[in-house]
């Protein structure tokens, strides 16, 4: 069986050798930072999300949960082996549409665990977006300052106004505990697996910035 799969394998280390970018720094993936707050790949993971959804949804903000990147990239030549332990999962890129109240709750279930002593995965890394939040204040009620880029410059979040998120089918669909974006999906707004998985989103992204 070995000498039969050997082709295989040296077709997959080939693979997991291609380079599809270059990063000018470290990127932090680092499981405390990306659990806790943003982190430089945190933030270039949800750009490529927001960046992709734009295009074809007219997608707003995005939204990646921190416990879905698994390892830092280091410095220089980025390898699809090194992005494929980044990203493990394959998770898909999924697009809906929520109420500004809908996503303060979840951006609440976000930051909801980041002083833990074992950090979950729901810590939001976003794009579009930019929020404050006390972790002295009580739960529920620490998000604050929550701003919005519209045509190019930050508003304040509207309540009842309806955004278009760009997130993975696994938070999407109420996943590390974001119950408020699978509400908006029961409710019937606006909601669609695009079927991208992330790696993909991102090799995309980062081969756009000139890798």
């Amino acid at each position: 069986g070995k000498a039969m799969l050997a082709p295989y394998k040296a077709e997959l280390d080939e693979l997991r050798k291609q380079v599809i970018g270059t990063a000018p720094v470290k990127l932090d993936g680092e499981r405390q930072n990306v659990r806790s707050k943003e982190t430089n790949l945190g933030n270039l993971i949800a750009d490529g999300m927001l960046a992709k959804a734009k295009e074809l949804k007219n997608a707003d903000i995005a939204l990646m949960n921190g416990g879905g990147i698994r390892a830092s990239i280091d410095e220089g030549e980025i390898t699809m082996g090194e992005l494929r332990t980044v990203m493990p999962f394959g998770n898909t890129l999924f697009v809906l549409d929520l109420t500004g109240q809908q996503l303060k709750d979840g951006l609440e279930n976000g930051i909801s665990g980041a002083k833990l002593a074992d950090l979950p995965g729901k810590f939001p890394q976003v794009a579009g977006m930019k929020f404050k939040w006390d972790p002295t204040a009580p739960a529920g009620d620490r998000v604050y300052d929550m701003m919005i880029l519209k045509d190019g410059s930050y508003k304040p979040l509207g309540p009842t106004e309806t955004y278009r998120m760009a997130t993975n089918s696994f938070v999407a669909n109420g996943g590390d505990g974001y119950k408020s974006f699978a509400e908006a999906i029961a409710e019937g707004k606006y909601n669609e697996d695009l079927g991208y998985p992330d790696y993909e989103i991102f090799m995309e992204h980062v081969s756009k910035l000139g890798g």
